[in-house]
């Protein structure tokens, strides 16, 4: 067969032209200067669904979703109007005759058609539906929660944003944050497994939608802990929808397997006004009254009050507990030290208590009174311990000290039943040894007797290595003389509150004098705190307390 003639052939064809502009594998329409569709082709009409009569001499916009009509038609216009001839392209979304979505890539451009005096487009268009709907798959991911599909805490952090902007306009308008937890979820997953506790999170997750209004949000944040944002809602509306989804969940009977649960969760709610800062400062303040809803009880619900006491308290102590991580990162904690002097005791050892600081960003030492008690709370007194026994070791082992040192190192009560602390600090002790240097750890009598077996255990198995241990602010807990018998200790370390006011508290005299004399029969040294003058040391002197401490005769400075 000769192809040059059959090309020849096939180009002579009349009817080539409309042959292919029929099976063109992309919708072609040619609208007029009305913006009336004057032809489309077939493979245009076989993707809407419609025969070409349908379509013929209709408005464009007829094919188009509603909400792209203004930025498509003005697209049209501008190109009717451009002097010179441009190609524009732009994404839309057309609507087939079974009302089904169809996104396509649009090109549209002035067709000058010499026989014609008016101004015709030509829209080429390609489907991008498939593209579209991955996008939109990837979208939805990506903003959504895989387990409840809810919206995921990114983009429900945005729509807080958005709310917190319309309360600085609208004053007049009650929006606000519910903060959502549940109720002893950990126990679930241990008994009778994960999948038991995403079935339990997907049944709480219906069970709110089905109590709150369209427009509410709800957001899964982490694990059992659930979001909500309430829009234009005054604080008597909100309360009963809260008290509502609580007592729903309460009444949930949820089993999994032979096991059956009983529900419950506790809410926080914090109102976003025009003083909110961001996202973070309200889902915050959400979780905090939360957490002082837990502490009343099951099921309890809490609205923050920035002059609540003990939401100050706790707001102080989240302060202190990211001062504290944040000296951690930064290496901002310091060690020093305070002497302790023998009044009456015969040995001559020097005797050194080891304080720890942290150094704030304005170069200003921050005291223990202030982060301790965040660090005991939140578990970390134990990080803080191993830190402060290292350092200390490590200190003395570089130094070629000349004078045997008894160094007194606190531990708080989580210490005392930490392995952790055991594996580790026996490590530190056998690595930096200094035949001049004696650990002397202190104990609180509180945290010892609220723990005894542990404490004896942790006692014993430090004094083995050559530890020593006084048990610190005695007479401050419990005051029962019984347990010196029991537990091993050396020292006993004299509540500063009865040193203070002893010139003048006769019976707090007698309870010095009473402490130190079963400290004798025991065979333990006492130590008196907070000594501040040379009269109480004089009246120390006299009782036979062993050694003293305190400003008088020593101010802290660092090691």
């Amino acid at each position: 067969m000769d192809t040059k003639k059959t090309n020849q052939s096939l180009l002579s064809d009349p009817d080539l032209h409309l042959k292919l502009y029929n099976e063109l594998p992309a919708s072609s329409v040619l609208i007029d200067e009305h913006l009336n569709i004057v032809s489309i082709n077939k493979f245009g009409c076989q993707q809407l669904g419609f025969e070409q009569s349908d379509l013929l001499n209709q408005p464009i916009s007829q094919i188009y979703r509603e909400a792209d009509l203004v930025f498509i038609l003005e697209n049209l216009k501008t190109i009717l109007n451009d002097k010179k001839p441009q190609t524009r392209r732009w994404e839309g979304t057309r609507i087939r005759k079974d009302n089904s979505p169809l996104w396509v890539k649009d090109t549209a451009k002035l067709i000058p058609l010499s026989e014609l005096n008016n101004p015709y487009i030509l829209l080429l268009s390609e489907d991008i539906t498939e593209t579209r709907y991955l996008i939109n798959e990837l979208e939805k991911q990506s903003s959504s929660d895989a387990l409840t599909g809810l919206t995921n805490r990114n983009k429900f952090e945005r729509f807080i944003a958005q709310t917190i902007l319309a309360a600085q306009t609208s004053l007049h308008k009650n929006h606000g944050l519910c903060y959502i937890d549940l109720d002893r979820f950990s126990s679930i997953n241990e008994i009778s497994g994960h999948l038991a506790g995403d079935e339990l999170l997907k049944q709480i997750t219906h069970l709110i939608q089905a109590e709150i209004r369209q427009h509410d949000i709800l957001s899964r944040l982490d694990g059992d802990k659930f979001c909500l944002l309430l829009t234009d809602c005054n604080t008597e509306e909100t309360q009963q929808v809260l008290s509502k989804i609580l007592s729903k969940i309460s009444s949930l009977d949820f089993r999994w397997e032979k096991e059956r649960y009983n529900i419950s969760a506790c809410a926080g709610f914090a109102t976003i006004d025009h003083t909110t800062k961001n996202a973070i400062e309200i889902i915050k303040r959400a979780g905090t009254a939360c957490y002082l809803a837990k502490k009343e009880g099951q099921n309890n619900l809490h609205f923050y009050n920035p002059n609540d006491k003990e939401l100050m308290q706790h707001d102080q102590r989240q302060k202190n507990i990211s001062l504290l991580k944040w000296a951690f990162e930064n290496n901002r904690l310091q060690l020093h030290y305070q002497e302790i002097h023998a009044i009456s005791a015969s040995n001559k050892h020097k005797h050194l208590e080891i304080l720890i600081r942290l150094v704030n960003e304005n170069d200003q030492l921050v005291y223990p009174n202030d982060f301790i008690p965040a660090a005991e709370h939140y578990g970390q007194a134990t990080k803080l311990d191993l830190w402060v026994t290292r350092t200390a070791l490590m200190n003395f082992n570089k130094q070629n000290l000349t004078q045997k040192i008894v160094c007194n190192i606190n531990l708080s009560g989580e210490t005392l039943g930490s392995n952790e602390f055991i594996e580790t600090a026996t490590k530190l002790l056998k690595t930096y040894t200094n035949p001049n240097v004696t650990v002397c750890f202190e104990v609180t009598e509180t945290a010892t007797i609220g723990n005894m077996n542990k404490a004896i255990h942790f006692i014993n198995h430090f004094k083995a290595l050559g530890c020593l241990f006084a048990l610190d602010d005695f007479g401050s807990g419990f005051s029962s003389f019984a347990y010196l018998k029991t537990l091993p200790i050396d020292y006993l370390k004299i509540d500063g509150y009865f040193i203070k006011n002893i010139l003048h508290d006769p019976k707090g005299l007698a309870l010095v004098r009473a402490m130190h004399q079963v400290a004798e029969i025991f065979e333990i040294q006492t130590v008196a705190e907070f000594i501040e003058d040379e009269t109480i040391m004089t009246l120390l002197k006299g009782i036979g307390i062993d050694y003293g401490q305190g400003y008088h005769l020593h101010k802290p400075e660092k090691l």
